[in-house]
């Protein structure tokens, strides 16, 4: 394989390299080194999928490593077998793959002990990375909360010698996740109105493969009921809430004065089982927030302007605003509602850390004060 001209980048520039995974796919030349990483797994399974086709599509071309069975020696075993299998030395000289008739291997590692590889082991081992013999792909997988990884010594030299692909999360409401959302309905011939979509994807949340089952419990919903338009109604009757839209829900309502509708959110949140301090964190983020729109709302009078010095969504600026003048009629002990949220805020934070009052129970006296005001 031609040496690799991908040098180690900062993880959002990894994110244009999918561009180069899905032409290295195309014309299959795959054959090399790669570095799977980022919190959507759908889309490192889907990638990961594409790349074993090249290899026929089945068990047999593939050696996982975990990281308690990696050595050099079984590596070094495994991407010999393929070149083996194609009759070519351990440093082939093409960079392609023949196709989808099984002759090549796939490599996974999944994880390297630190003391795995010794100092000469480990030069030996990436210059395999830099000249891969041809018909080996070599996959080393990280997942979204073991990135740290890529900021140690070794995994910043594989990076060096592999494309590193960062499979992001899209947030609710991008048009890429909007438009997945809508071809996967379109493609099982399901009406989708786009604002139902949305809603839909804030509803379930933005990991693909959540997204994935529930949008196949529509599809197979409104199948069996000889339908074949998505309302909002079948969502909320169908769908299972994520997390974060539960949290959003709580806290929106909070702000917003909807202390009913906050409490409903919070008794579904505090059954889950889920930590308060992630609650607290998104409650406080949301203030933080609503604190730099209104700020900003004192010399910018336009929204987008606010929404870019803020590093917001426009909608999201809208929503702040409406929320502020909706709560300028009266004072938060003498004070504006957003100084009135700040300080809320920072008293619940200094409680949450040194009180022994049950989190939740503070968590539920924090949702009323930014509510109804006391």
């Amino acid at each position: 394989m031609a040496k690799s001209t991908y040098a180690p980048k900062p993880a959002d520039e990894h994110a244009a390299n999918v561009a180069e995974l899905k032409k290295r796919i195309k014309e299959g030349n795959v054959a090399g080194s790669y570095v799977f990483y980022g919190f959507e797994e759908y889309l490192k399974r889907h990638y990961y999928s594409e790349l074993l086709k090249k290899c026929g599509d089945t068990s047999l071309n593939v050696r996982t490593f975990y990281q308690e069975d990696f050595t050099l020696e079984a590596f070094i075993n495994a991407c010999s077998t393929a070149a083996a299998d194609m009759g070519n030395s351990l440093f082939g000289s093409s960079d392609s793959v023949s196709g989808d008739d099984g002759a090549c291997r796939m490599v996974k590692v999944m994880g390297i002990a630190s003391d795995a590889l010794t100092k000469s082991d480990e030069k030996y081992f990436l210059s395999m990375l830099e000249d891969a013999c041809d018909g080996t792909i070599i996959v080393f997988w990280i997942s979204g909360e073991d990135e740290q990884k890529l900021s140690g010594a070794l995994y910043k030299k594989i990076a060096a010698k592999s494309l590193c692909v960062n499979f992001r999360r899209e947030e609710n409401g991008s048009n890429v996740l909007i438009s997945w959302i809508l071809r996967h309905f379109s493609r099982a011939k399901i009406n989708a109105d786009r604002s139902v979509v949305v809603y839909f994807n804030n509803y379930v949340g933005n990991d693909m493969t959540d997204l994935k089952n529930e949008i196949d419990k529509c599809i197979s919903f409104l199948q069996y009921e000889k339908r074949d338009t998505l309302t909002k109604e079948d969502v909320d009757f169908i769908c299972k809430k994520s997390t974060s839209a539960q949290i959003f829900d709580i806290s929106s309502g909070a702000i917003k004065g909807n202390y009913a509708a906050a409490m409903a959110a919070y008794k579904v949140f505090r059954d889950s089982g889920e930590k308060a301090l992630l609650l607290f964190g998104t409650i406080s983020k949301a203030v933080y927030d609503l604190c730099m729109v209104d700020k900003l709302s004192k010399t910018l009078d336009n929204p987008s302007l606010i929404a870019k010095q803020a590093g917001l969504r426009d909608f999201v600026v809208r929503n702040y605003l409406g929320i502020l003048k909706a709560r300028s009629g009266r004072e938060y002990d003498s004070k504006s509602y957003a100084q009135y949220a700040a300080d809320v805020i920072m008293r619940y934070d200094n409680l949450l850390k040194s009180s022994r009052t049950d989190q939740y129970e503070l968590l539920e006296e924090l949702i009323f004060k930014l509510a109804v005001g006391k």
